[in-house]
């Protein structure tokens, strides 16, 4: 062999080698610690619990702190040592055979030249059959982590059964088109297009895409081990291009045929559980009313000119709120979405409640649309946030009809890890900041609309959950330059702080969305009036939580603070038969008492099936004052990722009370802060280390230690 092939062959051997060892260095350091760590967080399967500690579950605080300290350097230790060991004893088998090591070398490297290009037909059959299995193989390893860990599906999209013949199709046309530019380069290169490189090429990139979107391997080890994968399959085809194209022609029908049956039956389980008949369902109470609940996601009052605000923001609002009753300060009880719909929908603090960061709400506790369905209401919901939204997180439960991912080509391409973060990563060099998939006001109010008018004759329940003021506040022209002359450039990043003209631009985009929302929402009301349905549908307006801008210590976004730019959100109620025009309630009230005041709308005898205190009180002619809850709690668990040190949430889970005017936060380290609301309502003075702060202390201590039941589900592990 001329010494020129010798110098090539051996380089391609010591790349071998080194591969071998990053890979196996990259399995012990991240991979198998990760692993083992998880377990210890209740995080991975419980026999892995049982396999390290002889139990299912365990504390945190028992174990966590001694296994990061000691098993991570020790596993490491272990496992490196064990690859070295392998790796010096393949090298020394490899030199034993040496000559015929460089045989086999140069062997590869001529049949690696020589291979021929695939025809094209058995090229796209083949790319087409593999991006189909590849997307089922996805759904499953999703839908197992759901089932078996009992956990949320991290993901951008819906996790119902649309993702399941979604995410296929996806794979299938991305890896079709992979092939094809494989084709074209084979043009030039034969072997860029051989079976062996086809093979290798797509399944190690449906193999990285499926070990990725479960969110708990490195992408290290998770790209060392998709091409392992590639390389087994590429040798189990190679040179068996007949039975490459067997195959495909075998799974294409099949894969092909389950993809139809699946989009097929989502669509009819959608339609058959929203047109079956109420059945064994008691007739709904004479005259009920129809109920609209409208939740303008991240939207907070003070923004609102509704609500007092110098900009001109809502200002269709303002007219339909003058029929109604305007709650000065309504609290959401949870600064971020799913605590607080979770509550909504139930009557119950978050405490009370499973649904957390990336645990759905259970059925432990009934919900509105449950309680109305079984009293003959028709029930819808269309909503706009298609993450905490989607089905997966426990909402959807008693709606017949429940609509969140819309159907185009921006939901296809989020449907699958790989198509997901590649269009993700285009359009961030392109400067694109608009969400993949984005389903505006106005499709929401088209979807309702459409249902209202082929529903039956009963009364409904309707959700709409708007999205259009969520970050990155784009919205349509010409909102988009509503109190700006020209488009903000800036992102919202709750892992930075903002210079003050930076938050300046940031609050004019937002206010932007708040003005296109205030359209939206007008346009809605006036086609139900138009109809004849206003006046006998209660439509409560109000958020989930509001926003931050930085007017704490630069705290940006919502989830990593209590205090009331996130807490405090608009709440508005309108009913011409029952509610007095141009009301105003000054008094503090908790969103929770939301499910008890439409119950008491509609009259349910014997009290109502869900806790908390209708609202009623608060506009009913001769009533001194909301018989409501005086003591209004808030709060937020600890999130599962790293947060900014001056983020209140960095210290662990946080808890409020609102009371007699005062406004007590107690953070995750203990540290205690103290606002009086009526004197101070932009909350700029601390008033828990003045004399008379220190005097109440105690009592609002008391206060929030009585809502500890000893059973806290919200923030479990916490």
């Amino acid at each position: 062999m001329p010494a020129q092939d010798s110098r090539r062959l051996t380089a391609v051997y010591w790349f071998r080698f080194v591969v071998l060892l990053a890979g196996w260095l990259a399995l012990s350091r991240w991979l198998v610690p990760s692993l083992i760590a998880d377990a210890y967080r209740e995080e991975s399967l419980p026999f892995l619990n049982r396999l390290i500690s002889g139990r299912a579950v365990h504390s945190l605080g028992h174990y966590l702190e001694s296994w990061e300290r000691l098993a991570r350097p020790l596993t490491f230790g272990l496992v490196a040592s064990g690859g070295l060991l392998y790796a010096a004893l393949v090298l020394g088998l490899a030199r034993t055979a040496g000559r015929h090591f460089t045989r086999s070398m140069r062997w590869t490297h001529e049949f690696l030249r020589s291979r021929p290009a695939m025809r094209l037909g058995t090229l796209v059959l083949a790319a087409f059959a593999i991006g189909l299995a590849a997307g089922f193989v996805e759904v499953l390893y999703l839908l197992a982590k759901k089932t078996v860990l009992n956990q949320a599906v991290m993901t951008t999209t819906d996790a119902d059964l649309m993702i399941v013949w979604m995410a296929p199709i996806a794979y299938a046309l991305l890896f079709m088109g992979l092939a094809l530019l494989l084709r074209i380069v084979a043009m030039r290169w034969p072997s860029a297009c051989s079976i062996e490189t086809v093979v290798f090429s797509l399944c190690a990139i449906g193999a990285y895409g499926i070990l990725r979107s479960g969110e708990h391997i490195h992408g290290t080890a998770a790209a060392i081990l998709a091409l392992g994968l590639g390389a087994v399959a590429a040798r189990v085809f190679s040179d068996r291009a007949l039975a490459l194209h067997a195959w495909g022609v075998r799974a294409t029908p099949s894969l092909g045929g389950l993809t139809l049956a699946v989009a097929l039956a989502g669509a009819g389980l959608d339609r058959w559980t929203e047109t079956r008949p109420p059945g064994a369902l008691s007739e709904p109470p004479e005259n009920a009313p129809n109920v609209l609940l409208i939740i303008l996601d991240t939207v907070r009052a003070r923004n609102l000119s509704v609500y007092g605000y110098v900009r001109p923001t809502t200002p269709r609002l303002e007219r339909w709120a003058a029929k109604g009753v305007v709650f000065e300060r309504a609290i959401a009880p949870s600064p971020w979405t799913l605590p607080t719909h979770a509550s909504l929908f139930t009557g119950r603090y978050p405490y009370e409640l499973s649904a957390d960061w990336s645990t759905p709400l259970d059925d432990t506790d009934p919900v509105l649309a449950e309680v109305l369905g079984r009293q003959g209401y028709a029930t819808a919901a269309f909503v706009a946030n298609l993450f905490y939204g989607a089905r997966q997180f426990g909402l959807d439960r008693g709606f017949g009809r429940y609509e969140v991912m819309p159907l185009s080509l921006g939901s296809l391409l989020s449907s699958s890890w790989v198509t997901r973060e590649a269009t993700s990563w285009v359009r961030r060099r392109l400067g694109l900041r608009q969400t993949l998939v984005r389903k505006r006001a106005e499709e929401l109010n088209e979807s309702f609309l459409a249902w209202l008018d082929r529903r039956d004759d009963r009364p409904f329940l309707a959700f709409l959950n708007y999205y259009d003021a969520h970050e990155p506040y784009l919205p349509p022209e010409p909102y988009n330059l509503s109190f700006a002359d020209e488009q903000p450039i800036y992102w919202l990043d709750g892992q930075r702080r903002y210079q003050p003209h930076q938050l300046a631009e940031l609050t004019t985009a937002y206010d932007g969305t708040l003005a296109y929302l205030d359209a939206q929402v007008g346009a809605l009301l006036d086609s139900l009036e138009a109809r004849g349905e206003l006046d006998r549908t209660v439509v409560i307006i109000t958020s989930d939580h509001g926003e931050e801008f930085g007017e704490h210590d630069g705290v940006m976004g919502h989830g990593g603070s209590l205090f009331m730019p996130a807490l405090r959100v608009p709440l508005i109620v309108l009913y011409p038969p029952r509610i007095p025009g141009g009301h105003r309630v000054r008094e503090a009230v908790s969103l929770r008492d939301v499910p008890a005041t439409i119950l008491d709308f509609i009259g349910f005898e014997g009290g109502t099936p869900l806790p908390g205190t209708s609202l009623a009180s608060c506009w009913a002619e001769g009533e001194d004052g909301c018989r409501t809850s005086t003591v209004l709690l808030s709060e937020v668990s600890e999130a599962p990722w790293e947060r900014p040190s001056w983020v209140p949430a960095a210290k662990g889970p946080l808890r409020s009370l609102i009371v007699d005017g005062l406004h007590y936060i107690q953070d995750g380290d203990g540290t205690e802060s103290l606002y009086d609301l009526h004197a101070d309502p932009e909350e700029t003075v601390d008033l828990s280390k003045s004399d008379a702060g220190v005097m109440m202390l105690p009592r609002l201590r008391n206060l929030l230690a009585g809502f500890d039941t000893g059973d806290r589900r919200f923030g479990k592990g916490n």
